[in-house]
């Protein structure tokens, strides 16, 4: 009778121990579905916790489960952190083929190479982080949650929001219109004024100010006697520039105001078209650009995406390989010179370039989250539509999934 009241004991602890792993495990509302997934995360600002399984064959993927997954202190981080997303490859029965084929997707993404792998990502699909099976001879959840939160925290932050890069004075805005042979944009307010906020913040016109002319913002009325007012009263003299208030975009090389609106600030659906049509159309001959922010305007008048390419040009192999194997030949040349905006992004270890474009550069490097290179961008109105980098094969796959990716396909 002892040793069967054991048997019993052990089979009821089982029983209570499963029952309670699989309340937990309800609780903590795991999804199959990325859609789902991704609309949670969204509408609650959370990264995306994927945990990539082998559920009825995989030892270290079960242990993750009974250590970590099933236990109470886990359900109660992943509420306040995560959107929780489960790709499961089983060897018996097998999920619907949406989510087969789903996960096959994912991992195929994620170049997933082993059982158990937790991928964080953000809404965007952005990898965060990784983790997987801790063994380090305490186990149990708390080990686990310290490292995911540590992962978590180290996470990139949201990028700024992008804002017109004004010239720090009217004497600097002229010099770097000259040397740039940009037209220089000057808005004049005052400095009790807001009405210029509304106008400063509009995507569009950010887009523009940055993209095609040396812009610099003044709040008058300027000091007396300072190089400031100086300059201005210079060009109220010579060109007839309006004293006070306005915007006025000015060919500083010819001297000549390209377009004036005196008075109160336009709002910036009145101001746009009438920038538009002063400045010169703009024309894409299907070239690598450097310039992001002309990118940004080119992409959003020709309503085609950007394909950002992260690379080190003068070290990095497989940088070199995809550059000789796709992007000189000449059917992604004419593939591109229909569809897309080439933008290359370029970290070399020798070849020279500006501290302007590697400021650009780093920061956008952060901002996308760029683990390495090449890493490849296809971005259409602020979102990322495709991250890619070198595939075998030449230019058919790398269009292949190019087409896949952009907008209405």
């Amino acid at each position: 009778m002892t040793a069967l009241r054991r048997i019993v004991a052990v089979l009821l602890a089982v029983i209570v121990l499963a029952s309670a792993a699989a309340l937990v495990r309800a609780e903590t509302n795991w999804t199959t579905s990325l859609k789902t997934a991704v609309a949670l995360a969204r509408k609650n600002n959370k990264p995306i916790l994927i945990d990539f399984t082998g559920s009825d064959w995989c030892p270290y993927c079960k242990k993750l489960h009974a250590e970590v997954f099933d236990k109470p202190g886990f359900a109660t981080w992943a509420a306040d952190n995560v959107v929780l997303l489960e790709c499961d490859f089983p060897r018996g029965q097998q999920p619907p083929k949406e989510i087969k084929d789903q996960n096959a997707e994912l991992a195929k993404k994620y170049t997933i190479q082993g059982y158990p792998t937790v991928v964080f990502i953000d809404a965007e699909g952005t990898e965060l982080g990784r983790s997987g099976y801790i063994n380090n001879g305490v186990g149990g959840e708390g080990v686990w949650i310290d490292a995911a939160s540590q992962i978590l925290r180290n996470r990139p932050k949201p990028p700024k929001p992008p804002e017109v890069k004004f010239a720090a004075s009217l004497p600097e805005a002229l010099k770097a219109a000259q040397d740039a042979g940009k037209p220089l944009l000057l808005v004049a307010t005052s400095s009790k004024s807001t009405a210029a906020d509304a106008l400063i913040k509009n995507p569009d016109f950010i887009r523009i100010a940055n993209a095609r002319t040396v812009a610099v913002l003044l709040k008058l009325p300027l000091a007396d006697d300072s190089d400031e007012a100086k300059a201005h009263d210079g060009l109220v003299r010579d060109l007839k520039l309006f004293p006070a208030q306005g915007v006025a975009l000015i060919d500083v090389a010819a001297g000549k105001i390209q377009y004036r609106a005196a008075g109160p600030l336009p709002t910036a659906e009145v101001l746009l078209p009438e920038l538009r049509k002063a400045l010169p159309a703009l024309k894409y001959d299907g070239s690598w650009l450097e310039d992001y922010a002309l990118a940004q305007e080119l992409s959003a008048q020709l309503k085609r995406p950007m394909l950002l390419d992260f690379t080190g040009s003068d070290w990095c192999i497989w940088c070199h390989k995809l550059d000789g194997e796709t992007f000189s030949t000449d059917a992604f040349k004419k593939f591109a010179a229909d569809k897309l905006i080439l933008v290359k992004l370029d970290f070399p270890h020798q070849k020279p370039q500006s501290d302007a474009l590697k400021q650009q550069n780093a920061e956008l490097n952060a901002q996308f989250s760029i683990p390495g290179y090449p890493t490849v961008l296809l971005i259409y109105s602020g979102k990322t539509l495709a991250r890619l980098g070198y595939q075998e094969g030449g230019p058919d796959p790398f269009i292949a999934a190019v087409k896949k990716a952009l907008p209405g396909k």
